[in-house]
């Protein structure tokens, strides 16, 4: 970003904050040089005289969900204009407590700050989410301020370019969450993209070459409350108070995140603590940040409490004091931390302190420097170190390298201070050390049964004399120039002697050194390459001797390792037995490596060439599927018919169903497997191994065994369906060799091309159903397709689907009225189960009972016999026929004609008395000998005198016929049945007498 931009801004912060400039100027004096830190740094150091903002404090600390059960509403925005009208629409118009706008691509320029609060709407919640949306300040201008009871929820949001006074990005004074965003190259004063007054939680977030004039990225002030998360934080750069500034009685929370090469040009590289703020850090690493002229390569504590927990600190520098914290009247806890080459151009490669409670427990500080205290530097300050390590950390100007305490109390318990002939604690008179199971350690190295002076840099303000024991004799020298010298010599065996020395002004404590009495050298004689057949003991000659060549062979354990491996270990005289049993035939690298409690270690290397032993097993590959039967015959060149042979795949020894481990015997050279391969071993390829053993010998030999997967197959069979019907398939799936399937499949099932179904079937059973209801009556091209798995190859099966259209076969219908309507249909591509019903001019047919007469088609046929009802008289009628099938429905008509049945009268003689009546029965019936249907009109004559006209019913004929007048003798009855819309007309002559 420009710099040029924010010019006014620096000019009027440069003014202000000359006041609160560290000066670094006089570093002779360590008193001195430690009352010179900032002493102006207070909670005046707000500037809120700039402050446009009069913000109130938020006690609400808690981090916020951004799920929202009563949001009612989703706004898509795609320009910062719409986001801008939506949020003053909200703002305006909503009734809910919360809202989200969600951004989608589009220009996201900014033109004005949006203001979430400080009105009396009702939404108080605000979520806005991006899709990697980049919102661009133009060197101009803020994003968004949050007033106080309001809350901003921000996710996967990118912001870049902006610019004010007062937090470039973000001002807020409520509740704001980040998540997923990025913040790039933004420039404020009070906080490069954050002013914060009230509370905000950050995850995952990535701030970068941020700039601010107090605080690179954030001002956290007046009760505030910032966790940060999952973060990092990479070249920001502040003029003052590092990269976040947490200020008045505000709460910092730092977890799990990374600064990386941030810079401040005073009052710490990453974060200033001031004015009875809070930080607790907690697993976080801080790498290469510096402050650039005075303090504090990562944190200057001023007035604060810090809490810092398995936290790392590398590489972080400071020209002055703290090469990664300076803390002046504060408190310091660190727990379970690491401190790694941080640097201070002054004092306290880590640490300086003033006026300071500091607390270290289980931290390491490791190769630090300063040009005095490599690790800490502590003036009036208690200071208390508990289980930690200090390893070489350097004082450039000083014999003391790590530890340099000015009117301090120290408490040291069980804590190591390591380095190279330099003292590791300086302790001044004005200092109380309590030192409590230490191991401060300095290194030299001693040959024993040789006098050594020894020259111990062992410091005591006032060359105080000090007391050492040595091997139970007791030494009083007098310190010289820091240093003492006693001559003493060691004839135990090498090793690292702890001497106690005891500081008589300091309360009889004690601490050690360490000396290191040193082994003597060795040689070991060259070994000739070695020659040798697999199974042979070899008996090498050894010859170790000193540097005077004095013979030291006898008690001296001695290391064979082959190939860089260990082999075995002997304690040798003048040779050794190697058993090369379980050597490979090769030529091998042979190392022999002698040492014991007196001697350096010393190694001798030659050639070891293990020729095969007269067995040999010819093992070819053996290619064979998936489920196989392996038999295999392996040649056993010069074995013995007794000796034992077992096989392995992939080092498993193969066993039968039983469990019992396979074992066979060779028979004349010749050895067979018969194994049945699992349906655990799947397609691919495996070791085979084939292990000979008879006594001591052992030999196996091991090739490939390739399991391919096997072939599928299904019969060639061609299906056929009718339309608007569902094509279901049953069959079994096999493997070329006849074998059902076995395990899970994947099955896909499609239809000129087109993918219907796909399925996981078990066990080879494809049982399944295809909704083809919407396939026209043709053929198709019916594919099934067995997916490749671990033991089978994909299988492609193609067939014929025929699609067919059922037609109904129906010719005209000829019979005669009050028939049984007898006839049967053929329909043709029908299925067995369909149904069949029949209507008469529209109307269903049913029978006696009402019901729908159905009739089951069967072979592609149906026969109805149906009793035509006397309601149907002679004509021409509609005959359809409905053939239904799931959801196929088709139906044809024809022509049903009923013609008039013939009737026949009942042929009778009848007789009776001169002077009586005449009753007359009998039955009319139709030409099937059935009694006629319904009423039928007729006449009766006499010697063709109509005597009676009338209507019968159903045929029945009984009726009296006044005769009385008739005179004896024969006459011609007449019966004549009229014709009707059912019945032809008939006629019966019959004979009369009257007697």
């Amino acid at each position: 970003m420009k710099k040029q931009n924010i010019i006014i801004l620096i000019a009027v912060f440069s003014i202000i904050i000359s006041l609160t400039t560290i000066n670094a100027q006089n570093t002779t004096n360590q008193d001195t040089t430690n009352e010179n830190i900032d002493d102006t740094l207070s909670q005046n150091s707000d500037l809120n005289t700039q402050n446009t903002l009069q913000p109130t404090t938020n006690t609400a600390k808690s981090s916020i969900n951004t799920t929202h059960k009563n949001a009612k509403k989703q706004y898509k925005v795609s320009n910062y204009q719409q986001l801008y009208n939506t949020i003053e629409d909200i703002k305006a118009n909503s009734t809910n407590i919360n809202e989200t706008i969600t951004l989608t691509s589009g220009n996201y320029e900014i033109t004005n700050t949006i203001n979430w609060g400080n009105t009396t709407h009702k939404t108080h919640i605000l979520n806005i989410k991006c899709d990697d949306i980049i919102l661009d300040g133009g060197e101009t201008h803020q994003f968004i301020t949050v007033s106080n009871n309001y809350t901003l929820n921000l996710e996967n949001i990118n912001v870049r370019y902006c610019m004010n006074l007062n937090g470039s990005v973000i001002n807020n004074n409520g509740t704001i969450h980040i998540q997923d965003s990025n913040f790039i190259e933004n420039e404020g004063g009070y906080g490069g993209v954050i002013y914060n007054t009230g509370n905000i939680t950050i995850d995952n977030s990535d701030f970068t070459e941020n700039m601010g004039v107090l605080g690179a990225v954030s001002y956290n002030t007046q009760n505030a409350n910032m966790k940060i998360t999952n973060s990092k934080f990479t070249s920001n750069n502040a003029q003052h108070f590092g990269t976040v500034y947490n200020n008045q009685n505000a709460t910092l929370t730092l977890e799990n995140s990374i600064f990386t090469q941030n810079t401040a040009e005073f009052s710490g590289g990453v974060i200033c603590n001031n004015a009875t703020a809070k930080l607790i850090i907690n697993n976080s690493t801080f790498n290469e940040n510096k402050a650039l002229y005075d303090v504090a390569g990562v944190c200057y504590i001023k007035n604060g409490n810090v809490t810092i927990t398995n936290s790392r600190f590398n590489q972080n520098q400071a020209p002055a004091w703290g090469g990664a914290i300076c803390i002046k009247s504060g408190n310091l806890t660190i727990i379970n931390s690491n401190f790694k080459e941080n640097t201070a151009g002054y004092y306290g490669g880590v640490i300086n302190a003033t006026n300071s409670n500091i607390n270290i427990t289980n931290s390491n500080f490791t190769n630090n420097n300063a040009t005095n205290a490599g690790a800490i530097n502590a003036y009036k300050t208690n200071l208390t170190i508990i289980q930690s390590i200090f390893n070489e950390n350097i004082a450039i100007n000083k014999t003391t390298n790590t530890i340099q305490l000015n009117n301090t109390n120290l408490t040291l318990t069980q804590s190591q201070l390591i380095s190279q002939n330099k003292q590791n604690l300086y302790i001044s008179h004005d200092s109380i050390a309590i030192l409590n199971e230490n191991n401060i350690t300095t290194i030299t190295q001693i040959k024993k049964d040789v006098e050594k002076t020894l020259t111990l840099p062992i410091m005591d303000e006032n060359s105080s004399n000090v007391t050492l024991k040595i091997d139970n004799k007791t030494y009083t020298p007098t310190i010289n120039n820091d240093q003492l010298q006693i001559n003493h010599t060691f004839n135990t065996y090498p090793q690292n002697k702890q001497i106690p020395v005891t500081y008589p002004k300091f309360s009889d404590n004690n601490i050690t050194v360490t000396v290191e009495i040193q082994k003597e050298n060795i040689t070991v004689d060259q070994i000739n390459p070695i020659e040798a057949k697999k199974y042979d003991k070899i008996n090498i000659p050894l010859n170790i001797h000193t540097s005077d060549n004095k013979t030291v062979n006898e008690n001296f354990t001695v290391t064979i390792k082959i190939d860089d491996k260990i082999y075995q270990q002997n304690i040798t005289t003048k040779s050794i037995i190697l058993d090369t049993y379980n050597l490979t035939p090769t030529q091998h690298t042979l190392t022999i490596i002698a040492e014991n409690l007196e001697y350096n270690i010393n190694t001798v290397t030659t050639t070891l060439t293990i020729t095969p032993p007269d067995i040999a097993i010819i093992l070819n590959p053996i290619i064979s599927t998936h489920m196989d039967l392996l038999n295999e015959q392996i040649i056993i060149q010069n074995c013995e018919d007794t000796a034992t042979v077992i096989f392995k795949i992939n080092g498993n020894t193969l066993k039968d169903k039983n469990g019992v481990q396979i074992k066979t015997h060779p028979k004349d050279g010749i050895v067979t497997l018969n194994y049945q391969l699992p349906t655990t071993y799947k397609n691919s390829e495996y070791n085979l191994t084939v292990v000979y053993s008879k006594g001591r010998i052992r030999e196996e030999s091991t090739n490939i065994l390739i399991l391919q997967k096997r072939d599928v197959t299904m019969p060639k069979i061609n299906y056929e369906i009718i339309k608007n019907s569902t094509f279901k398939i049953n069959t079994t799936i096999k493997d070329t060799t006849g074998k059902t399937l076995t395990g899970n499949t994947k099955v896909s099932i499609k239809i000129n091309g087109v993918t219907y179904k796909t399925l996981t079937i078990t066990n080879g059973k494809l049982d399944t159903a295809l909704d083809t209801r919407k396939l026209g009556a043709k053929n198709y091209t019916l594919t099934i397709v067995v997916g490749e798995n671990s033991q089978y190859n994909t299988y492609r099966y193609e067939t014929i689907l025929s699609v067919k259209q059922p037609k109904i076969n129906l010719q005209p219908i000829t019979t005669t009225t009050t028939t049984l309507l007898k006839t049967t249909i053929k329909i043709d591509n029908a299925q067995n189960n369909g149904v069949i019903i029949f209507k008469i001019n529209g109307k269903t047919i049913k029978d006696k009972n009402g019901q729908t007469i159905k009739i089951q088609l069967k072979n592609g046929q149906a026969t109805i016999n149906y009793q035509l009802p006397a309601t149907l008289s002679a004509k021409k009628y509609n005959l359809t026929v409905v053939y239904s099938y799931e959801n196929l429905r088709i139906e044809k008509t024809t022509t049903l004609t009923l013609n008039k049945m013939n009737t026949k009268i009942e042929n009778k003689t009848y007789k009776t008395q001169k002077n009586t009546n005449l009753t007359l029965k009998t039955t009319i019936k139709d030409a099937n000998g059935k009694t006629l249907m319904g009423n039928t009109k007729i006449a009766i004559k006499i010697n063709g005198v109509t005597y009676e006209n009338q209507k019968i019913t159903n045929g029945q004929i009984n009726t009296k016929i006044n005769t009385s007048k008739l005179n004896k003798g024969k006459y011609i009855i007449t019966i004549i049945s009229g014709e009707n819309n059912l019945y032809n007309k008939s006629t019966l002559n019959t004979t009369l007498m009257i007697v």
